[in-house]
């Protein structure tokens, strides 16, 4: 890695960043077709459940049909067969899929039959005018040998078979499943068995609805059904086909084994349920297979039925092959021009660095020639040394004249801080003093305000009392006169004297609280009077502490006047020291300017002088290594093109090397130097 240019480093980084970017989004698309992938397997195994199940509910009804058909009466009489013949054709007209029912009796000798089928064509039923001792299905009927359920019993079902008996009477070939059962007296004795021959659109159609279901979710499938021993009994492909009627197909049905090259089907006999990609050898392509048998906890052990829904890979999954497709042809594009992309960049870069190191090379080597020149600015420092001295000696017969001056300046201050302490002494106890005043004045009217209301409450129980000793003295005369009448009433005028002695006792309270309001007056005289005492007594002490007040400002006027003394002699001075501060700050100005050409050359100088030569050897190891990694190890640096020297000739005035500005900043400070030379 360390012989390879910057320009190929990044072109690896790049490719190995891309590289690491397209895995993990492959990586996530490929995990997230993944999840789409199982959604559709589980699609399609949730519809052969759906499919097995309405298969499951629709077989059971047909189960139960024959045993409803035996126990009607017209025919459990087996007397006439016209009776029989109009019932049964009333049936098959009813149910819409039986092509044949047929009744025979205990012998098996045939009673009577529908003379239609379910399609409402005639039959020709002399040709099924026969005894039925020995086929199959009467001889099971008769021993009791029913296809029994899990929970249901009482009928025999056929496997679904090209039906002999059904296509003699109807002269073409009839697919379809036979349910039969017997025929029972009033006492249970079997009279004869009814045969109902149902022709197999009953599971046809279903297979048809369910079929457009399916294709309206955008899927064209292919349903089948088999049996317990792995053959075809129904398939249904209209796409395939190119039409929906149905097709026997007597080559077909009920003899080819699919077992043998359809993984799907043992499954299916196994009784487990699933779906899972087979190759199909008649359409040459893989497709996908969801397949479940009908387990339904009511349906026939011994049939073992089960359903499967197909559809080709490509179809099943187009949009997400073709986006797959797409993916990866979108990676590879982008991959490429990404690459293309980078390289353009890291050439640009790499270019961009080149120039750089070149022109970081030429300016190690213009500093390494500026070290020289600072070392010959020690010289100016020198000189502005000895400048410096002059100032300083001149600053010191300035400062120690300025010294007296400050001393005399001292001992004046120091005499006013005495006499200022003094005042502000005398200060603080005015203070305190007209603080006591205000209290005084304020307790004053405090007084003041307690006698307005004390003279107010005296006024309104004067006005009372005397309002109360007029209804005293009114209540007692009306007392009195009432007594006097109530007298002369006799025995009617007890209870008005009842009523006056009443009115004189209150006359009496009255009186009472008359002498009491009389003491509070008299108390209420005695607290007022004590009140104007004290009133009295604060105002002669406000007026000594105001006559204390005027003395102390006095003496703090006397103190005053000597402080304007004391600073006058302090003006005087610093009159004086003045004339030594202007003499300082001139010279002290001489030692600033002095001193901030020292300082400024000698920190450049000195600093630059040290450490100068160390950066550029820094610098010029740092090109070398910045031009060895842009262009790989063993790689010399080059001078710079023509153009770019050029170009560094047409610079301006403005653009000036440091070198050069350095060179300008000496021969100006030179310029300043013979000036001031000239100038003293």
């Amino acid at each position: 890695m360390k012989n390879l240019s910057l320009t190929k480093k990044i072109m690896i980084l790049c490719f190995l960043v891309l590289l690491i970017a397209s895995m993990i989004s492959f990586v996530h698309f490929k995990w997230a077709n993944d999840g789409l992938v199982e959604k559709v397997r589980d699609k399609f195994q949730t519809d052969a459940l759906m499919l097995g199940q309405n298969v499951t509910s629709i077989l059971y009804e047909r189960y139960y049909d024959v045993q409803a058909f035996a126990t009607n009466k017209s025919i459990t009489k087996l007397d006439s067969k016209e009776e029989i013949t109009k019932t049964l054709n009333a049936l098959v007209t009813l149910y819409g899929v039986y092509d044949l029912i047929m009744v025979v009796d205990a012998k098996g000798d045939y009673i009577a039959s529908s003379s239609v089928d379910s399609f409402g064509i005639d039959l020709d039923t002399k040709k099924i005018e026969s005894n039925y001792a020995n086929e199959t299905w009467f001889k099971k009927v008769m021993n009791g040998e029913f296809t029994k359920g899990k929970i249901f019993q009482g009928t025999f079902v056929e496997q679904p078979h090209f039906d002999q008996l059904t296509s003699r009477a109807a002269d073409r070939p009839m697919y379809g499943t036979s349910f039969s059962t017997s025929i029972k007296g009033g006492n249970g004795e079997v009279l004869g068995v009814i045969t109902a021959r149902a022709n197999f659109k009953w599971i046809a159609n279903l297979f048809a609805n369910f079929y457009r279901s399916i294709k309206e979710q955008n899927y064209l499938v292919k349903l089948s059904l088999v049996d317990g021993a792995g053959k075809l009994i129904f398939d249904y492909d209209p796409e395939g086909a190119k039409s929906e009627k149905f097709i026997y197909d007597e080559t077909l049905l009920g003899k080819v084994i699919l077992h043998s090259e359809n993984p799907a089907v043992e499954e299916l006999l196994k009784g487990k349920k699933g779906s899972d990609f087979i190759f199909d050898k008649k359409l040459g392509e893989e497709v996908l297979v969801g397949y479940a048998p009908l387990d339904s906890s009511h349906f026939f052990d011994e049939m073992k039925w089960g359903v499967m829904v197909q559809i080709p890979k490509v179809k099943a999954f187009g949009n997400i092959l073709e986006n797959e497709k797409n993916f990866l042809y979108g990676i590879c594009v982008a991959f490429g021009l990404s690459l293309l992309i980078a390289f353009g960049i890291a050439k640009l870069i790499g270019k961009a660095f080149i120039t750089q190191s070149r022109k970081l090379s030429e300016s190690s080597e213009a500093s390494h020639s500026l070290s020289s020149v600072l070392f010959e600015t020690s010289d100016s420092v020198a000189s502005a040394a000895v400048e410096q001295s002059t100032g300083i000696q001149e600053s010191v017969s300035a400062l120690a004249e300025m010294g007296s001056m400050i001393s005399q300046t001292v001992n004046s201050a120091k005499t006013s801080m005495d006499a200022v302490q003094k005042v502000n002494n005398k200060a603080k106890e005015g203070e305190n003093i007209m603080e006591e005043m205000m209290y005084s004045f304020r307790s004053i009217q405090e007084a003041s305000q307690q006698l307005e209301r004390i003279s107010e409450i005296i006024m309104e129980i004067s006005k009372k009392t005397t309002i109360i000793n007029d209804i005293v003295f009114k209540t007692q005369l009306l007392s009195f006169n009432a007594s006097i009448e109530a007298a002369r009433a006799g025995q009617h005028g007890k209870g008005f004297a009842v009523v006056a002695e009443e009115v004189g006792n209150l006359a009496k309270v009255s009186g009472n609280a008359a002498k009491d309001i009389e003491q509070m007056l008299h108390d209420s005289q005695k607290q007022v009077q004590e009140i104007l005492h004290g009133l009295h007594d604060k105002i002669d002490k406000s007026s000594s502490v105001s006559n204390q007040a005027v003395s102390n400002f006095k003496d703090i006027s006397n103190e005053i006047d000597v402080i304007v003394t004391q600073i006058r002699g302090i003006t005087d001075a610093c009159s004086q020291q003045e004339l030594g501060v202007q003499q300082t700050s001139t010279a002290m100005n001489q030692i600033d300017v002095a001193t901030q050409k020292n300082s400024t050359t000698a920190q450049e100088s000195l600093s630059a002088a040290k450490k100068l030569s160390d950066e550029n050897k820094k610098l010029k190891d740092i090109s070398e290594n910045l031009f060895r990694l842009i262009n790989g190890k063993g790689t010399k640096i080059r001078e710079l093109s023509v153009d770019e020297t050029a170009g560094h000739s047409n610079r301006g005035e403005s653009e000036l090397s440091l070198e050069e500005s350095i060179k300008v900043f000496i021969n100006k400070r030179g310029g300043h130097k013979d000036n001031k030379d000239k100038a003293a």
